[in-house]
């Protein structure tokens, strides 16, 4: 993440605003790497439903298989709730069936070793107590 759009990311999510001092600006710091993961982050002035829709397609679309998939909903206290009421819904709607029809917008694990991963990535969530949607 290049220093502008580093800037435009702690701006976002309030931890600069246009009123703090340049000299804070220049020494601010912010490591954007994300492995190869890209993320959404989700500020209160976003409209939930917008952001939602963007977040179900940036991960499923194409199964996920982009570089530019998104892996990662950074999402602020203040539009959490709301935000979530969306997502889920748009996430159990999702069609999981051959890739070959249009109404399926997931199509299936590539292969065992696919399953399995995904299967890990699963009790991993679970077991450090996270909610599955």
């Amino acid at each position: 993440m290049g220093a502008g759009s580093g800037i435009a990311l702690l701006l976002l999510v309030g931890l600069l605003t246009p009123d703090t001092p340049p000299t804070r600006w220049l020494a601010t710091r912010l490591v954007g790497e994300t492995g190869g993961k890209d993320f959404i982050v989700v500020h209160p002035s976003a409209d939930p439903q917008e952001v939602a829709v963007a977040a179900v397609r940036g991960a499923y679309e194409f199964q996920g298989q982009k570089c530019s998939a998104c892996s990662r909903v950074i999402v602020l206290d203040q539009v959490h709730d709301a935000f979530v009421r969306k997502l889920v819904p748009a996430v159990r709607s999702l069609r999981v069936g051959p890739a070959a029809d249009p109404g399926c917008r997931v199509g299936p694990l590539v292969d065992g070793e696919a399953l399995v991963a995904s299967a890990v990535a699963i009790v991993a969530a679970l077991l450090f107590g996270l909610t599955i949607i």
